[in-house]
């Protein structure tokens, strides 16, 4: 695509591969530059590490192994970078999939405990009802007894009146 920068660049490591079959190594080097510039600024480690490789093995062939060996270098940083940045995010995940299950542990401890309340309470709350109706059952209880103590005084009132109006007509 036009415009497209990492597309240009691998179209540019493809056409050095082929002018470098050609024997055109300055050719094929300045391609392989050009699609350095862009991989960098477009920030692909993966294809700045390979064109690094392609140009180490260009200038290899060409003889120039000093420049050989810095491109290689530079490939083997920057795949070590790769790899650092690789196990830095995975350690990143493994600590993110710690605190996320340690805030689960937590919310299933805050859960029981909440549910420890709750059944407390209600059982606080059913414990002072109960007492309520123990207590209303035995002031009725009482109320009974008292009505029942004052009409059995009453009839025994009645009873000791017709009694006594007995003896005295027997008497009589």
């Amino acid at each position: 695509r036009l415009g497209d920068p990492i597309g240009t660049a691998t179209s540019l490591v493809h056409l050095a591969t082929a002018i470098t079959e050609l024997g055109e190594f300055t050719d094929a080097e300045n391609a392989l530059e050009d699609a350095l510039d862009l991989v960098r600024e477009a920030q692909v480690p993966q294809l700045e590490r390979d064109i690094h490789d392609s140009l180490a093995d260009l200038r290899e062939r060409r003889g120039d192994l000093h420049h050989a060996i810095r491109a290689l270098r530079r490939s083997h940083e920057i795949h070590a970078q790769m790899i650092s940045d690789a196990g830095s995010r995975r350690l990143a995940e493994i600590n993110a999939m710690f605190e996320t299950e340690k805030k689960n542990a937590e919310i299933v401890r805050l859960n029981q405990e909440r549910r420890i309340h709750t059944n407390y309470l209600a059982g606080l709350v059913g414990a002072t009802i109960l007492l309520a109706l123990v207590v209303v059952l035995l002031w009725s209880r009482n109320r009974i007894q008292t009505r029942a103590a004052r009409v059995i005084a009453e009839k025994n009132r009645e009873l000791e009146t017709a009694h006594d109006e007995l003896d005295r007509a027997s008497r009589a």
